[in-house]
């Protein structure tokens, strides 16, 4: 949907999934869909009038939530929650997964944790990522705040030719997810 004038929306394109859609997350070109019994559908969009379907990836149960980071997809559902490899749009593999009590229903990656809403249940903290860094992975930048002054928020300029994935820390120790172009405001301010 257009909505550059908002008073008055205009559909694009849409796009019929195999299964019922009942989440949404958009990375890049593509939106990743929580298709209930279909599992994960992975939808080109980057010609939004005529969006195309790039993979389907059966889930263990069905699937009612995803969020992406980075090369995964994370897909909440009626038996577990799955970590999926989506590095490749049309050969995705599904790596692996943690049972929970009841539904899925929402799934938010912050940092390194995974928060899962269930029913009946409550919110479930899960960790997702464990960041090492070597000499060899690791970018370095210069201080860009010279004063005492506290950095709560910063925006990553960018040439990138390739997939990365983008973090920013203000402390050295917490490291929040970063998209170029994008203001990032820090989970712990340094």
């Amino acid at each position: 949907i257009d909505i550059s004038t908002p008073s008055s929306p205009t559909l694009l394109g849409s796009y019929d999934t195999p299964g019922a859609a009942v989440d949404i997350a958009v990375a890049g070109d593509y939106a990743f869909i929580a298709d209930s019994n279909e599992g994960l559908s992975i939808v080109n969009v980057w010609e939004p009038e005529f969006p195309t379907l790039a993979a389907q990836l059966p889930t263990p149960s069905w699937a009612v939530s995803v969020a992406i980071a980075g090369q995964y997809a994370f897909v909440g559902g009626g038996s577990g929650i799955y970590r999926i490899d989506i590095a490749d749009k049309s050969d995705t593999d599904l790596l692996d997964g943690a049972s929970v009590d009841s539904y899925g229903r929402d799934v938010f990656i912050f940092g390194d944790y995974l928060f899962v809403a269930e029913d009946d249940v409550g919110i479930k903290t899960y960790r997702a990522f464990h960041h090492k860094f070597t000499n060899a992975n690791r970018a370095r930048s210069h201080p860009v705040n010279d004063t005492d002054d506290l950095v709560v928020r910063a925006k990553l300029t960018t040439t990138q030719v390739d997939i990365i994935n983008w973090e920013m820390t203000a402390d050295d120790y917490d490291f929040d997810p970063a998209v170029p172009g994008e203001w990032v405001r820090f989970s712990a301010p340094g």
